[in-house]
């Protein structure tokens, strides 16, 4: 009953917030203070911690604290938050956020729909009750996240969860596929006019990156940058004209694929969540 009034609170929210001034979200990061709460070390600390639970089990814990969640109660809040940065893996949805809202009193422990088997209702109403609040009301707040954090890991490592990939996990959509196919047949347009032409030189230089791309199938976005470069081979003289200047870049930079650890920073890897979790107060 406490989950469909929270379905039905959630499904109400946007309205809500289109009437009222609701509280700006953060940006993603593993541990959020906005109320100077967490001492520097004390930060640094907690976010190692869940930034390797991470990298060993693959879930996504992390922990926000607000002043307020006004005028939204902590469950709205809590799934906007939840739908914005979208912590845990996708179609895994092995996310939860700790939200502490220190003004009002009130946390909340938002778990993901793939963890709900792992912690329902009532083991996250546990561990707020009996492991974080006691802490609390002693003025001991990193203690009890350090020890609620601490209760989550356990019960997700009882959880049969994928194992952590280092393999990015890209999603090819059949948009994407044509338009490779579209590129790849022009490239081998190039090919064979490179040959008709006795180009052997331009002819080599686009046989062999086909080969190299067919081979490099996996990473899709490597075989449209190589067919567009055929494409415009396609296009150049054939004659031995002077010297060209300049030429292609390297590549730089890096892809973050999924979520988390990506330079030391922190993203959702598209997570979903649905209103399981327990709230309390203090």
């Amino acid at each position: 009953m406490t989950k469909i009034l929270i379905l039905i609170s959630i499904s109400i929210s946007p309205l809500w917030a289109l009437a009222q001034d609701v509280q700006p979200l953060p940006s993603p990061a593993y541990v959020t203070d906005q109320t100077g709460t967490l001492s520097s070390q004390q930060k640094s600390s907690l976010t190692t911690k869940l930034e390797n639970f991470e990298k060993e089990k693959g879930s996504q814990v992390v922990v926000v604290i607000v002043p307020t969640t006004e005028p939204e109660e902590i469950e709205q809040y809590g799934i906007r938050l939840a739908e914005k940065w979208k912590v845990g893996r996708k179609k895994i949805d092995d996310g939860i956020i700790l939200i502490v809202a220190k003004d009002d009193r009130k946390l909340r422990i938002e778990v993901g729909y793939g963890l709900e088997g792992a912690i329902p209702d009532a083991y996250a109403k546990r561990i707020i009750e009996n492991v974080i609040v006691p802490n609390f009301r002693q003025g001991q707040f990193y203690t009890g996240i350090d020890a609620g954090t601490d209760a989550i890991f356990t019960l997700i490592q009882g959880e049969e969860l994928p194992h952590v990939t280092s393999e990015p996990d890209i999603n090819v959509s059949s948009d994407l596929l044509s338009i490779v196919g579209f590129f790849g047949f022009f490239f081998i347009i190039a090919f064979v006019k490179a040959l008709v032409k006795n180009n052997f030189i331009k002819g080599g230089v686009v046989g062999g990156l086909s080969l190299f791309t067919w081979w490099f199938s996996g990473v899709i976005f490597v075989g449209i940058g190589v067919a567009v470069f055929g494409l415009l081979l396609m296009f150049l003289p054939s004659g031995s004209g002077g010297g060209r200047s300049g030429g292609f870049g390297g590549y730089s930079g890096g892809s973050s694929f999924g979520g988390g650890f990506s330079g030391g920073g922190f993203s959702g890897g598209g997570g979903s969540f649905g209103g399981g979790g327990a709230s309390g107060g203090w």
